[in-house]
């Protein structure tokens, strides 16, 4: 089986982006994760931007490259399962990547937490992402994530619950 894992949270601290093993492919957010509280203090004192920042753009720019590579993957290799973690910004260049590279929907699979639920339905409904698979998390799907992926490098075993 091969299995790609995006998201804009960092889910293997120890694994930078890429190849992990010859059937698993990671994009994570490489830079550590600001905690919500701290983000929150921060916009208390009044430095809210006037918009909140496109988490996947910024997040991911670093690792370019690797979205390139991830590209030429879904362009010639077989890939069995791609694993989303969605957020509630900064998905939607992720969801037109996925559209654009034309992965079929029951390939995918998206984990998200229920915050903006109908939004998240647009957006999956929007890129012909409708019909996928969703696991529902806990919010920023970290943990969720790692459930998914820890085994899957263990031993091959890929649980979805």
């Amino acid at each position: 089986m091969n299995l790609i894992m995006l998201s804009y949270n960092t889910f293997l601290p120890d694994q930078p982006n890429g190849l992990i093993q010859k059937n698993l492919y990671v994009i994570q957010n490489e830079t550590p994760p600001v905690p919500a509280v701290q983000k929150a203090s921060l916009w208390l004192g009044g430095s809210k931007p006037s918009r909140e920042p496109d988490a996947m753009t910024e997040q991911q720019s670093p690792s370019i490259a690797h979205w390139d590579q991830l590209r030429k993957i879904l362009r010639h290799a077989r890939v069995d399962y791609i694993v989303t973690n969605i957020g509630d910004d900064g998905s939607e260049s992720t969801l037109a990547f996925l559209a654009e590279s034309k992965v079929p929907a029951e390939k995918t699979i998206f984990v998200r937490c229920g915050h903006h639920s109908d939004l998240k339905r647009r957006l999956l409904t929007k890129y012909d992402f409708g019909e996928a698979r969703n696991i529902f998390c806990e919010c920023e799907g970290v943990r969720t994530m790692k459930e998914i992926i820890v085994p899957f490098i263990a031993n091959g075993t890929f649980i979805i619950k």
